[in-house]
């Protein structure tokens, strides 16, 4: 008697399991939901990436114009938020498709604690074609405005408050870069 009931417990443990294999997807077909893929990076967007120390956490934010008439406005610009950290990182500014500007404007973050700045690089990609300006090379091709102190020689920057609170460190782009973007596109 002990025996059947053993069996009839395996029988129907067999029967509950089995049914609940039917609702499991099969293995070998991917979980679309889950799934992570690696963005392709579309070369005809145009990209601007920074690479630098960076130590606090900060949000960049890059404006975009055509043309050197007016100044730059907000519904041409972004931010890009990141985490601060003692090693070097790229932030990337991927500009809205179709929209390739001649002069650019870094607004080098929101956080008034915001520490030196190294800069290591600066690349725009389009078109597979790529613009590069390391370590100081940056400075000849952006300005910056007075709340800012630039150590050109180390490629390093510090943002300041001024004396009534404004912050707002900017670099703009100056001829050179100009140049540089033309190169891009022909």
């Amino acid at each position: 008697m002990k025996l059947n009931s053993i069996i009839v417990s395996l029988l129907l443990s067999i029967t509950l399991f089995s049914c609940k294999n039917e609702d499991k997807k099969d293995s070998s077909q991917p979980d679309n939901n889950f799934a992570i893929e690696k963005p392709l990076l579309d070369k005809t967007i145009f990209t601007v990436t920074l690479n630098a120390v960076v130590k606090e956490d900060d949000s960049f934010q890059i404006f975009y114009k055509y043309d050197n008439e007016g100044p730059f406005e907000e519904k041409k610009s972004f931010f890009i938020e990141f985490k601060g950290s003692q090693e070097p990182q790229d932030i990337v500014f991927r500009l809205p498709k179709d929209e390739v500007p001649y002069f650019l404007r870094l607004d080098f973050g929101t956080n008034k604690e915001q520490k030196q700045v190294k800069i290591n690089n600066f690349k725009i990609d389009y078109l597979g074609k790529t613009f590069e300006a390391k370590g100081k090379d940056f400075f000849n091709y952006f300005y910056s405005n007075d709340l800012v102190i630039n150590d050109i020689e180390n490629a390093t920057i510090t943002p300041i408050v001024s004396k009534d609170g404004n912050y707002d460190p900017i670099f703009c782009s100056a001829e050179g870069l100009q140049k540089q973007i033309d190169l891009l596109l022909k």
